[in-house]
């Protein structure tokens, strides 16, 4: 039998980092762990006091003098002889002592005198506590640099999917008399990498160095300061401790972890102490993102049979992420298409379109008035919501085959080689239940698609948005143009809540009836548009994912992991869709490549990735060694152990805990619970392999859709938005989604009970007092009036104008907001 030589553990403490430490031969430690990020180290101790004497004959103390330690640091040391300064000594571990507890035993009467016995017993907590500091200030540069009381978001994640950075080009000299350091700042240049705001974070938030209290510095290699270099991402970290920000930077999830480890490093001038280290045993690469694999030079090989005093060995196979086959899976495909009425249907019945026609024909006294008071009351019936579909609403047919002109809008898609199906069957199967068009467009405002190659037609360094879908309608003279941007008068173009179908709404909306309103009553106007011309390019979701997927034959786990990346889209144009219009008024067909939109090398990235991690068995270990031997440090990796059948390990030391009562020495591992998903995107300031406005699709158009419901339930679908329809008066544009409203009643407080309001045709020429605004219809929104925020008093009353304008909460329900016309800044 192997015999091991004795250990001597000593207990160090000291009240200021800066000072040497004391041995304090009266505390014994019972116990110690260290722990990798997210856990915390802790240590436990016991002071008896009381009648004996130590080892060395010196007697125990009286309960009369309970030290206090709380605040001090301590450590733990461990020695080959009972030599605390022994060339054999080694730091086990370090840490600061929180709180103490007291434990009184009573007095015992010792040689004639009363001796009080007491346990003191000490809890204590690694140095990674000290990274508990609030993060509530930040260093700006405004024109030169300023602290201020509050700490911005660490860049900007805009809704189109991309980054927008607020640090500073260049690092700031900070000199506070008793370190220089350099850190960037907060400004408007650049943008903010990972291992940047840890930087940041360390220098300016650690324990004030007023306070004597230890300096953490970044204790890495290369490769992994690289790799936290590459990740640009948006942290809010305001009201958070410097701890948790580091524990959001630096995540297994990203396949690191950290620690405070003063065992390693105990440098009490300078910095040290804080480790990061990899924890995957290959290097793992998702498009132009490396996760560097574990330093090799960091690695063991555990000899576990032939270790006699491993008394308690655990190996783990850990299955539970080992696949059979694995999906990565976006959202589903969505096509374009323009949609005439060879492929459309009216929405709306032949009796309803006669009783639009004849209007108030059946009215008492309607044949005693004359033709301009006829059209007067004709248009305010037609106007009413009964006829809220006629002449406006156009669907697709429940039975449509998702052709357009013969071309397959959602050809089948073969998710095994991530390419289209060129032999049978070309069409993806569907089903119509449920069908809409979606609000947004894949064409980018301001870029040409009318050749091969779009191009992009906007000023340099400006961002594009998506476009609206939109209709477009023919005049008299052949040409085309779009309905809401019509010169004399547009419509107002929008999806259909419930049914794939479009509403295209003049006002009056039989302007286009042209071709379809001869016999009907009279009417102010006369149709100028024949909805049979009408052509509506639009968006709509297949029923099928884009997704790939791989089966790993080599497995024997029959289970099937999906990795799902909502925001991966490929959308695809249908040949002959229209994308806009040229200067002779003629369709312009899309002719550039077909895939207007394709994350298909995303997914691929992503699926080699977990194909990688995910289908490789690893072990997990729980050895126990029963003597007090650091036969492993934090972060190790224990590459392989000398079990047959067992193969590698590939899993890094992640706890250490050590009962110096017991003389026992306990490490496991673990392997990083990499989240393939939330590595999407992290290419880098460059940007190459974030998709361009990777969330649009999801976020955006589910954004809008919220909104649209919102303000069609308010609103008794009345139009989301109105474009420039402009008056045959004075030629005026109505700002985009501004309305006039006049109030009916009062409902509580500073809210109103209020109609929307239409100028009157008619009455615009008409001379004198006459009163040219009408009610739209009878329905009431509520509109709040911002003139009297905060007050209790109700300042309008029935017939008062506002003008009314939709906001957002901050819980993202649209609101209506109003300014009396009378105290409207440009009525002043």
């Amino acid at each position: 039998m192997t015999d091991y030589p004795r250990k001597y553990v000593f207990v160090w403490t000291k009240w200021r980092w800066q000072n040497a430490w004391s041995l304090n031969r009266y505390i014994i430690p019972l116990q110690c762990s260290l722990a990798a990020s997210p856990g915390v180290g802790t240590a436990k101790f016991q002071i008896p006091y009381g009648s004996g004497f130590w080892e060395d004959y010196t007697a125990m103390l009286d309960g009369e003098d309970i030290a206090g330690l709380s605040r001090a640091y301590i450590q733990i040391t461990v020695a080959e002889e009972d030599n605390p300064l022994s060339s054999t000594s080694t730091v086990w571990w370090t840490g600061i002592i929180p709180a103490e507890q007291f434990k009184l035993m009573g007095q015992r009467v010792k040689g004639g005198f009363v001796v009080k016995t007491a346990d003191q017993v000490i809890q204590a907590f690694g140095l990674e506590t000290l990274l508990d500091t609030r993060l509530d200030t930040a260093w700006v540069r405004q024109g030169t640099v300023v602290r201020i009381d509050s700490l911005p978001a660490f860049n900007r994640k805009l809704r189109s999917g991309g980054i927008v950075g607020n640090r500073s080009s260049t690092r700031h000299r900070f000199d506070d008399s008793l370190e220089v350091f350099y850190t960037h700042v907060f400004g408007t240049e650049d943008t903010w990498t990972n291992w940047d705001i840890l930087e940041y974070l360390i220098e300016h938030y650690q324990i004030p160095r007023i306070l004597c209290g230890p300096r953490f510095g970044l204790t890495v290699r290369n490769e992994v300061r690289e790799a936290l270099e590459d990740i640009v991402d948006a942290y809010n970290f305001e009201g958070m401790t410097l701890r948790q920000a580091i524990n959001q930077l630096v995540s297994r999830a990203r396949g690191f972890a950290w620690a405070v480890d003063w065992t390693i490093a105990d440098d009490a001038d300078g910095k040290g102490g804080l480790f990061i280290w990899s924890l995957l045993d290959e290097d793992l690469t998702i498009g132009d993102y490396s996760i560097p694999a574990h330093a090799f030079s960091d690695r063991t090989t555990l000899q576990l049979w032939d270790e006699k005093s491993y008394i308690d060995v655990d190996i783990t196979h850990d299955t539970r992420e080992v696949y059979d086959k694995i999906i990565v899976r976006g959202a589903m495909i969505k096509s374009v298409g323009t949609w005439s009425m060879s492929d459309l249907q009216t929405g709306w019945t032949a009796a309803e379109q006669t009783a639009f026609e004849d209007a108030a024909e059946g009215t008492t006294g309607y044949s005693s008035l004359t033709d301009d008071e006829k059209k007067v009351i004709n248009d305010k019936y037609r106007s009413t919501d009964r006829f809220q579909r006629v002449f406006t609403t156009f669907v697709v047919p429940d039975d449509w085959d998702w052709t357009l002109d013969g071309q397959i809008v959602a050809p089948r898609f073969d998710p095994k080689t991530g390419d289209w199906r060129f032999q049978e069957p070309l069409k993806a199967n569907y089903w119509n239940v449920g069908k809409r068009f979606l609000p947004l467009l894949p064409f980018k405002e301001g870029w040409d698609y009318s050749g091969s190659d779009a191009v992009n037609r906007n000023p340099a360094g400006t961002e594009a948005d998506y476009r609206r879908m939109f209709a477009l309608l023919k005049d008299d003279s052949g040409r085309y143009g779009y309905a809401e941007k019509l010169p004399d008068r547009a419509a107002t173009v929008r999806t259909l809540q419930d049914q794939l179908g479009v509403e295209v709404r003049f006002r009056p909306s039989y302007l286009l009836a042209k071709n379809h309103f001869s016999g009907a009553q009279p009417a102010s106007l006369e149709p100028e548009y024949d909805y049979d011309d009408l052509l509506v390019t639009a968006m709509i979701e297949t029923d099928q994912y884009l997704q790939l997927e791989h089966t790993l034959v080599e497995t024997d786990v029959e289970k099937t992991l999906v990795i799902s990346v909502p925001d991966a889209e490929l959308w695809i144009v249908t040949p002959g869709t229209v994308a806009d219009v040229d200067a002779e008024g003629n369709p312009v067909e899309y002719l550039s490549t077909q895939e207007i939109r394709d994350d298909r090398d995303t997914l691929r990235s992503i699926l080699a990735a977990a194909v990688a991690w995910y289908g490789k068995r690893r072990n997990k270990l729980s050895v126990s060694v029963k003597r007090l031997e650091a036969v492993v440090h934090l972060g190790q990796m224990i590459e392989s152990v000398n079990v047959s059948g067992f193969g590698s390990a590939g899993t890094c030391v992640t706890n250490i805990d050590v009962d110096f009562q017991r003389n026992t020495y306990t490490f496991r591992t673990d392997f990083a619970e990499l989240d393939i998903r939330r590595l999407v995107g992290l290419s880098g300031a460059g940007g190459q392999f974030r998709v361009p406005t990777l969330r649009v699709a999801g976020a955006k158009i589910g954004r809008l859709e919220a909104e649209q419901s919102q303000i069609r339930r308010e609103l008794n679908k009345q139009p989301l938005r109105f474009e420039g329809s402009g008056s045959s008066g004075g030629g005026q544009t109505v700002t985009a989604g501004m309305a006039l409203f006049r109030v009916t009643s009062a409902r509580t407080s500073n809210f109103y009970n209020c109609r929307r309001q239409v100028v009157d045709h008619t009455d615009w020429d008409t001379g004198g007092a006459v009163d040219r605004i009408d009610d739209l219809n009878t329905d009431n929104v509520v509109v709040f009036n911002v003139a009297e925020n905060g007050l209790a008093t109700v300042e309008l009353t029935a017939g008062d104008l506002l003008y009314g304008w939709q906001e957002e909460d901050d819980e993202g329900t649209v609101r209506w907001l109003g300014i009396p016309a009378a105290h409207a800044w440009w009525h002043t």
